[in-house]
């Protein structure tokens, strides 16, 4: 509950707030452990307002596994926001794999298909073009009925002699 307070922007350098401030550490590793453990507090981080705490959740959802996945899966709007706030790349490309196992039916793949194919659109520059090109080639390999015609796989065969 702290850490879901802390301003956005309050906190500078997360390296150098936690090797100065052992109150802040501790607060972030058990962060860290809780969030892991219950991957349904590390929701309720994702939409904290402060980065370093949204990465925090971010990472610990990546460490959770299948629980997480379908959390994640259950509302990806909320991992989807968050990506919308400056995170690390390394963050973002965690997330945008975990976002990959989430899609559990067409509804939810739709909707992460339509924000991927709306940043590599906007050549957004925090997304790795590789990264979202993997997500949505992911996912358009799992929903094949998402496809687009352009999409649709071209087969040559050999003409008959």
């Amino acid at each position: 509950m702290i850490l879901r307070r802390i301003p956005r922007r309050a906190i500078n350098n997360r390296r150098e707030l936690l090797l100065r401030n052992p109150l802040a550490r501790l607060l972030f590793e058990r962060a860290a452990g809780s969030c892991v453990d219950h991957p349904d507090e590390a929701a309720l981080l994702l939409q904290a307002q402060e980065r370093h705490v949204c990465a925090l959740a971010v990472d610990a959802l990546a460490r959770s596994g299948r629980e997480a996945w379908a959390l994640i899966g259950q509302n990806p709007d909320v991992l989807l926001h968050a990506l919308e706030r400056p995170l690390p790349r390394a963050v973002i490309r965690r997330a945008l794999q975990m976002l990959e196992h989430a899609a559990v039916d067409a509804a939810h793949a739709a909707r992460i298909l339509q924000w991927a194919r709306d940043k590599l659109a906007q050549r957004h520059p925090r997304f790795a073009q590789s990264a979202l090109l993997n997500l949505v080639a992911g996912l358009l390999a799992r929903f094949q009925a998402l496809r687009s015609p352009a999409e649709q796989p071209v087969i040559y065969r050999r003409a008959a002699a």
